[in-house]
C-alpha cells in the first residue's frame, strides 16, 4: 500500500513540472518563421476603388468586396494562385 502511494506521488509531481514546463513553451517561445509569412499583396485598385471587406470561404480563396464610385463588385481571390479569379457584380 505505501509503494502504491509513493509512485501516484512521484507521477503527481512528474505532472505538474510537466505543466509548469508546457505553459512556459506556450507564454515565451515565439515561432521564428512568423515574420516570413507577412506577404504584401497588390489588387491594383483605380483611386476610386476601396476594399470594404474580406470574408474567408474557405482555406484556398477569400471573398474581397471592393466598392468604386457607381457599384460594389466581389473579387473571388485565390490565395494559392495569388490572382483574382473571378469578379461577382451587385
Amino acid at each position: 500500500m505505501l509503494n502504491i502511494v509513493i509512485v501516484l506521488g512521484i507521477l503527481i509531481i512528474f505532472s505538474f513540472i510537466a505543466l509548469i514546463y508546457g505553459i512556459y513553451n506556450k507564454i515565451y517561445n515565439t515561432p521564428s518563421d512568423f515574420s516570413n509569412q507577412i506577404n504584401n499583396i497588390s489588387l491594383n485598385l483605380d483611386e476610386e476603388e476601396e476594399i470594404l471587406d474580406i470574408s474567408v470561404i474557405d482555406e484556398n480563396t477569400l471573398l474581397i468586396k471592393i466598392k468604386d464610385s457607381e457599384n460594389i463588385v466581389g473579387g473571388i481571390y485565390n490565395i494559392r494562385k495569388k490572382e483574382i479569379t473571378e469578379f461577382i457584380e451587385k
